[in-house]
């Protein structure tokens, strides 16, 4: 795993890469759900769906209804999108993939750019 992060460090134009664990991490996906509005109403309570899926509804139109969900993989391709694929009928679905911050009290990367800022102001001292 190290050899692969030495290798992403130096072939993506990023700032540092590292390697967590699922336990060194705080996660979440974020999951969009198009669905048909008239199919929409039909169901019924679009309360009901709100309530037990903790979802967030983004857009209204006469054609299409976006419902917006956050969580792990299991509750945004599990048991929402499978609620709504047999009720309603998922016109489009798109999902994030993970997006995720450390718990970790070191703040690696602002320790990077602060060593970074000293080697650029003794630097600069010195010319």
């Amino acid at each position: 795993m190290k050899k692969l992060v030495r290798l992403i460090d130096k072939r993506v134009d990023i700032l540092k890469a590292y390697y967590n664990t699922n336990e060194d991490l705080v996660h979440q996906e974020l999951a969009l759900y198009k669905l048909s509005t008239e199919k929409v109403l039909e169901h019924g309570s679009i309360e009901y769906l709100v309530r037990k899926y903790n979802i967030r509804i983004l857009e209204v139109s006469k054609d299409c209804v976006v419902f917006l969900k956050a969580g792990h993989y299991a509750e945004t391709q599990g048991g929402l999108f499978d609620e709504l694929a047999s009720t309603i009928g998922v016109l489009q679905f798109v999902r994030s993939g993970r997006i995720a911050i450390t718990k970790s009290k070191l703040e690696r990367l602002s320790d990077m750019l602060a060593k970074h800022e000293q080697v650029l102001n003794g630097i600069v001292e010195n010319e």
